[in-house]
């Protein structure tokens, strides 16, 4: 019942943060301030959903598999394409479609944690 860091994840995680640090490069480079701190937010960012499993590994609650990976993307759309990439200004759906999409996910997030809570209860409460 433990969660795991996937191949794919951290391949994925090392692509995104390749691309932010290049990215903060540039911005410097260029001397935009804006991007070069917004990359340097996301390149943190891109961390936590590595440390949420952690602290759910520790607190034994099971997230759900593509945890990490949808928590990536999210970050990854937002903070580069929305922030960065100016996608907020150049398609008025941007941000619908990035709340539709993972408001949707969260509320599955939540209901599996909930579920495994009282699971958990169950367990405690029959020893």
């Amino acid at each position: 019942m433990n969660n795991k860091n996937s191949k794919i994840d951290i391949g994925i995680t090392v692509l995104f943060e390749i691309i932010l640090i290049t990215n903060a490069i540039l911005s410097i480079t260029s001397r935009q301030w804006k991007n070069l701190a917004l990359s340097l937010l996301a390149i943190v960012c891109i961390i936590l959903p590595f440390i949420i499993t952690h602290i759910a590994n520790i607190k034994n609650l099971v997230l759900p598999s593509s945890f990490n990976l949808i928590s990536l993307l999210f970050i990854f759309l937002t903070l580069y394409f929305g922030e960065i990439k100016n996608f907020y200004s150049i398609f008025w759906w941007w941000d619908l479609l990035l709340h539709a999409i993972f408001g949707s996910y969260a509320v599955l997030i939540a209901l599996h944690l909930i579920q495994g809570i009282i699971a958990k209860e169950k367990k405690v409460t029959k020893q």
